[in-house]
């Protein structure tokens, strides 16, 4: 009898568990695309505050071969001087294709996402432009 109980409490216990993370995570695809169209929006209106809300503390980002390693160096050495710098505005759509050699893109993003307790943060982002030659 006691094992009857303690295996309907594990199968509840279970059962609560998938409920609980299947209502934390209704939709993975949906949450991922979220975050890169909040952060994205967010470097075009360079809101530094709601970037540093979506990616992780330990980011690490590669731009065309130069690496920014944590949030405070992407922010100090990447994000404020650019931002200074240049007024850019770009648009972007987040899509899974495989590029055809024929299509030549300028510039390539790639974001890597982890889930932690709350939400998605992003913890690797990679740009690179296309040289012109």
């Amino acid at each position: 009898m006691q094992i009857w109980k303690a295996l309907n409490l594990i199968t509840v216990l279970l059962v609560a568990n998938v409920m609980a993370l299947a209502q934390s995570t209704h939709n993975p695809e949906e949450e991922v695309r979220n975050v890169i169209s909040r952060f994205e929006v967010a470097l075009q209106k360079h809101d530094v505050q709601v970037i540093e809300e979506l990616v992780s503390r330990d980011i690490v980002v590669f731009e065309n071969g130069h690496r920014n390693d944590g949030w405070q160096d992407f922010r100090d050495h990447h994000l404020l001087p650019e931002f200074k710098a240049s007024s850019t505005q770009y648009k972007t759509e987040v899509v899974r294709v495989v590029q055809k050699k024929d299509d030549s893109p300028d510039v390539w993003t790639i974001y890597v996402l982890r889930r932690n307790e709350t939400s998605w943060k992003i913890i690797m982002l990679d740009w690179s432009v296309r040289r012109v030659e």
